[in-house]
């Protein structure tokens, strides 16, 4: 949280201690002028700065970036990891060149003779590279493995399981290919120094299992079997351009076996559970639960080389339903099936290392269809990544040893892990709801033992034992470099755990946390511009590699981190009350991302909780307060920001005590974007912001204006309306309401006992205590009486009551703002399109005040036709910043709008040149929602008292008076959903956007009494008045 006003003269330079940030009434520390000319600040040319920080931090960010790096063709994303993966693969591609002519050009008697390592990567590499060999061999290198299948096959013919299985793992062992299932090695989840042989499910050629189940995903289950009916021709002809018509049953049949073994398998939230995975037990116990279907125990022992029992010791079954399926399926197939099924699976395993004819069909559907990338990458990319794959640490270390600087990048980069390990241990030293000190002394603990692995390994695999050699096609040369690793993981089964392996090569741009071993790893080349530069502004390299170390860090304790102890041992460490408290927070996240949207798809955020948590907890986590407050200050200087100024011309600039000092422009967030398929891909998976929501949880870090989103803590969970609302919230509707009409009804929102004990609250008190007061307009313009309550007022005694006790009615009142903010935050997202900006969506914050007003039927109150926000006519700026209007009624549900009166009649505009009205009944426990500055309105004269709470939605991008700005603190409401912005058009003279839904006849009305939708009719058109702004809504 933003340190208050009273701190702000603890504020000084965190170089040289100067105070000048008191003197100078900044809220955040900044660097004098001598020691802001020592370091390089980060570069503006990517920020956005039309866009208020306090808004939509991402956007303010790296608005420029995302304007100036449209989806490279052969990706289906673009980020800036992408982008120091294309740098490094030029860097590779050069040393790989050179190695090439180093080798063809050297004699074994030159000092500088390739050694044999350099030798086998530059012959990969050329073999890889050599297009016209790989099409001239055509599908001639896969055929031992074919031989092999068609020998698994006359097996099942003779029903010789044994052999049958035999083959299966020799083919696994010997080729790389497996069928039905998969085999691995990890540590053993009750003893992490002891590495057993997991058994996984597997044998899909889509995917996942929800692929073959999901309704949406129908298309993409006819173009698999497309697919595979196609590359089965191929595999027989491969001149042809289409699939035979045996091919296309073969494809029908590979697909029902693989629907059957689908039905058996973990879904991706059941697969990542490890408590559920995690099944011991010895190969005996195995076979017996598996049944006598397929040999497993020969299987077992082709794969590995191991005896079943001694050699293999326990093993894990990470599925045994899978595994039971998998011999029920195996051993009901007809042979033609799984030669089919078996042929499948080795061209899909081999046809990118095969002539280009499989290489297309393999990307069309593996990367176009899926993936929604639209041209396959040149060949030196695909053949750089071969070369990684098969021997990744021999190229790393040449990688390393050429262009990394690891003296002053590794000190640096262990100094700012040791930093935000201690800022984690401080707040879990703090955190109040971990109750239990056992809790608490086990998290420390597992902190204290937290591991750093960086730069690169201890101990370099030793590639001796792979045979590459230049007499060898390219695919012979894959199955070798399978066949090694797969060598590389037998010798761990049932060993000893290896803790000085990586699970990632140096060259690679990421990092990863392993629970099981509780250490961060970090390769050579993430220390690099953007994330780390030895030159730039310590703030800088905390901002954006702090984040990233922070970010791996934080899994210690994520929702399948926190399972395992200091150890890496899964085992239940917390005691049940804060275990309890802790998937209170957690569930609250998993409904509100439930609720994000984009194409239509919803986030699984059982999956991405992981990922999608610690983007937003690592900012808190690096800002916490550390005994020496080091972090705290590096964050306060990177994430500064002077006095806002608006220009003439609309652009935010900072403002500047003089030309030489500069303000920190805040960290480079993972600037991105994403296509369609891969955003919906990225939805479903474990790494969920390919498009930068995570960015806008640093706003809570801003001091320009206290914002923070809404559902980020289990605060709301406690509210008395909670339960009844937030499962119930008809998101598609009311979001399609206002999409199309800009106004938006939800009948009984809250039940009718809560109607009544909230209207009597509010209604004792105006009695006892005048709560309300004269609006000061002209009768004729309005007759309500109004109270407007602050947040400063929730928590304050009624003047004259002459007790301690909280105002009910604003106790009562807030409860109400919060309901109407979170209906808003979970329909729209807190964001719409900005009227004025085409492609640019502006945040919706909640202002300090909301309103209590009450229509008395003795005065027979009412509130004439008008706009909570008009535009001028003269300067086109608007009255003020209320963008959004929510109301809520708290009158009795009986309420009769044709005898009682006091409805809400509304204008809904349409597309051509008139208006239709709609009548709303202000019915108790109904909710309305509503453009603020589109929705022409009045309140009919009321015949029988009515009560209403309003709460309107305000964006400070809005171009409107200044003069009218909400007061107070406001915050911003966020669902963060993941959607892409929606155009829209703001030039009074053009027409309505022809995606407008026209709702009503002219002089049409209708009466909504918040029972369903209001009814349409495309006929309508709306009279438009001077004020009116024509654009298409963009509420989601």
């Amino acid at each position: 949280m933003s340190s208050s006003p009273m701190d702000r003269k603890n504020y000084k330079c965190p170089c040289c201690n100067n105070p000048w940030g008191a003197a100078t009434g900044e809220f955040f520390a900044k660097l004098c002028q001598a020691c802001d000319e020592t370091k390089k600040p980060i570069s503006r040319e990517n920020m956005d700065t039309s866009v208020l920080p306090s808004t939509n931090f991402y956007q303010y960010s790296n608005g420029k970036w995302l304007e100036a790096h449209p989806i490279p063709p052969c990706y289906p994303n673009w980020n800036n990891f992408l982008v120091l993966h294309s740098k490094s693969q030029e860097k590779l591609k050069a040393l790989l060149e050179e190695l090439r002519d180093k080798s063809s050009s050297a004699t074994n008697d030159d000092d500088d003779a390739c050694t044999e390592e350099e030798t086998k990567v530059a012959a990969f590499f050329a073999a890889a590279m050599d297009e016209a060999a790989v099409e001239a061999a055509s599908v001639e290198p896969v055929r031992p493995i074919l031989d092999a299948v068609d020998k698994a096959v006359e097996a099942h013919k003779d029903g010789a399981k044994t052999e049958l299985a035999r083959l299966m793992g020799f083919m696994a062992l010997e080729f790389g290919v497996s069928f039905f299932f998969g085999i691995g090695v990890s540590p053993d989840n009750g003893k992490t120094d002891h590495s057993i042989l997991q058994v996984a499910q597997g044998g899909l050629g889509l995917p996942d299992r929800d692929y073959y189940f999901d309704e949406a995903k129908q298309e993409q289950r006819e173009t698999y079997r497309q697919a595979v009916a196609f590359m089965l021709t191929l595999l027989v002809d491969p001149s042809a351009t289409e699939a035979t018509e045996e091919c296309k049953a073969a494809a029908m049949k590979v697909f029902d076996l693989e629907n059957s073994l689908a039905e058996s398998h973990m879904t991706k939230t059941e697969n990542r559970d490890p408590h559920a995975t995690f099944n011991k037990m010895t190969v005996s116990d195995f076979v017996k639960l598996a049944g006598a279907g397929f040999d497993f125990v020969a299987y077992l022992e082709a794969a590995t080389g191991k005896t079943a029992h001694e050699g293999l010791g326990e093993i894990n079954i990470r599925n045994v339903e899978a595994l039971k399926r998998v011999a029920e399926v195996v051993s009901a197939a007809d042979a033609a099936t799984l030669e089919y099924y078996m042929r499948w699976h080795v061209v899909k395993s081999c046809a990118p290392y095969l002539s280009q004819a499989l290489v297309r069909a393999h990307f069309d559907f593996y990367e176009k269809t899926l993936m929604g990338t639209q041209e396959i990458k040149p060949r030196w990319k695909r053949a750089l990544a071969f070369t990684e794959t098969a021997l990744g640490e021999a190229l790393g270390k040449l990688y390393c040893a050429k262009y990394f600087d690891e003296e002053s990048s590794k000190e640096w980069a262990l100094a700012v892990a040791d930093k935000v390990r201690q800022a984690l241990e401080a707040r879990l030293k703090e955190v109040d709801w971990m109750k239990a000190d056992s809790t608490r002394s086990e998290a420390l603990k597992k902190m204290s033992k937290f591991g750093v692995k960086i730069i690169y390994p201890d101990k370099w695999t030793d590639y001796g034992s792979l045979v590459i050699t230049l007499e060898m096609s390219f695919l012979e040369m894959v199955l070798a470099a399978r066949k090694f690793d797969r060598l590389q993981d037998i010798k761990e089964i049932n060993a000893p755990t290896d803790k000085m392996k990586w699970l990632m090569s140096p060259q690679t741009i990421n990092a990863y946390y392993h629970p099981k071993m509780n250490e961060i790893v970090f390769p050579a080349s993430i220390l690099q511009a953007t994330f780390f530069d030895k030159d730039a502004d310590d703030a800088v390299n905390f901002g954006v590699m702090g984040a990233v170390i922070g970010h791996e860090m934080n899994h210690d304790f994520d929702d399948n981190g926190r399972k395992f102890n200091f150890a890496g041992t899964l085992t239940d460490w917390w005691t049940e009350d804060d275990a309890k408290e802790y998937e209170k927070r957690v569930e609250v996240m998993v409904d509100q991302a439930n609720k994000y949207e984009a194409y239509g798809q919803y986030v699984q955020e059982k999956l991405t909780l992981n990922e999608l948590e610690l983007d937003g907890v690592t900012y808190r986590i690096i800002s916490a307060k550390t005994s020496d407050g080091e972090v705290t200050r590096w964050l306060r200087r990177l994430l500064c920001f002077d006095n806002i100024n608006k220009s003439n011309n609309g652009d935010r600039t900072p403002t500047s005590k003089t030309s030489k000092q500069h303000w920190a422009e805040g960290p480079i967030v993972g600037c991105a974007s994403a296509s369609a398929h891969t955003l919906e891909d990225f939805l479903d998976s474990l790494d969920l912001d390919p498009v930068g929501f995570a960015g806008n949880y640093v706003g809570e870090l801003l001091g320009a204006a206290p914002v923070r989103p809404l559902d980020m803590s289990a605060e709301l969970v406690s509210k008395k309306w909670w339960n009844m609302v937030d499962k119930n919230i008809p998101i598609k509707q009311l979001r399609q309401q206002l999409k199309t009409q800009g106004l938006a009804v939800w009948g009984a929102a809250i039940s009718e006992e809560l109607v009544q004990e909230w209207r009597q609250t509010i209604l004792q008190q105006a009695n006892q205590h005048a709560l309300f007061i004269e609006n000061g307009q002209a009768s004729t313009i309005r007759s309500d009486v109004v109270r407007f309550m602050s947040c400063r007022e929730k928590m304050t005694t009624i003047e004259g009551d002459g007790d301690d006790d909280v105002d009910p009615a604003a106790a009562v009142a807030f409860e109400g703002f919060d309901l109407l903010e979170h209906v808003v935050a979970t329909v729209t997202g807190g964001r719409l399109v900005d009227a004025g900006k085409k492609n640019n969506s502006m945040a919706l914050f909640r202002p300090d005040q909301g309103m209590v007003a009450q229509y008395l039927k003795e005065r027979a109150a009412h509130y004439t036709w008008h706009y909570d926000n008009e535009q001028s006519t003269a300067n086109g700026r608007w009255q003020n910043y209320r963008t959004l209007t929510a109301i809520l009624y708290l009158n009795p549900v009986d309420w009769d709008v044709t005898q009682d009166g006091g409805g809400l009649e509304c204008e809904v505009p349409t597309l051509k040149e008139s208006s239709s009205s709609q009548i709303i009944s202000p019915k108790g426990g109904t909710l309305v929602m509503f453009d603020s500055r589109v929705i022409r309105h009045r309140v009919l004269p009321a015949h029988r008292d009515r009560l209403a709470l309003t709460q309107w939605f305000v964006s400070p991008e809005l171009a409107a008076d200044d003069a009218h700005a909400p007061a107070g603190p406001r915050r911003m409401i966020s669902r963060k959903r993941k959607e892409l912005p929606v155009s829209g058009t703001n030039h009074p003279s053009k027409k309505h956007n022809d995606s407008f839904c026209r709702i009503f006849s002219k002089g049409e009305k209708a009466i909504v009494d918040g029972s369903g939708d209001p009814p349409s009719d495309p006929k309508c058109n709306r009279e438009k008045s001077s004020a009116e702004v024509s654009f298409q809504f963009g509420f989601f």
